[in-house]
């Protein structure tokens, strides 16, 4: 019976534990523009119905980012706008004209703005949505959540270890 508790115990702390880290690496891959960007993948969170046809609130949205070369005009694409108190916001366009400044830079005009490419997410054709993980992604990067999710079972795994060793302390040396 304690070896099956101990064991649920190990497994119940290295799910806890890659959960954490996930999380974490999710918080510190976020850039300018309040998205997280994790290789030449960006993920998004669907906090609105106004992206369009297939995206709902609480859809996690995973767009590959393209090169500029292969984003052209007529292209569907997801922008950051950035927004007031350090918020962005995300929008779905269409690519109306693709002007090449230089080998790192291109100009592109979408629903008739213009937009450097360092606001382009990618192509909606090469993005991969996961309906309603968005919602749980959002309530575990949230201050709140990351607070009661992974903080607070971090301080209490460490104040059980601390009194475990206390503990210990006291045996040898009543021993």
């Amino acid at each position: 019976m304690q070896f099956v508790k101990r064991l649920v115990l190990t497994v119940l702390f290295i799910v806890w534990f890659a959960f954490s880290f996930v999380a974490t690496i999710y918080l510190l891959s976020y850039n300018n523009y309040s998205v997280a960007k994790i290789g030449d993948c960006y993920i998004v969170i669907a906090d609105s119905d106004e992206l369009g046809e297939g995206y709902k609130v609480g859809d996690l949205i995973i767009i590959k980012r393209d090169k500029n070369s292969k984003i052209n005009e007529g292209d569907k694409v997801f922008l950051a706008r950035p927004g007031y108190s350090n918020e962005s916001l995300i929008n779905m366009g269409v690519v109306e004209e693709k002007e090449t400044v230089s080998s790192m830079e291109t100009k592109f005009v979408v629903n008739k703005i213009g937009f450097s490419s360092d606001y382009i997410l990618g192509k909606v054709d090469s993005s991969k949505v996961i309906h309603g993980v968005g919602t749980v992604v959002g309530i575990v990067s949230s201050r709140i959540g990351f607070l009661f999710l992974i903080i607070f079972p971090t301080l209490v795994v460490i104040v059980y270890e601390a009194m475990a060793i206390l503990e210990e302390f006291r045996k040898a040396k009543d021993a």
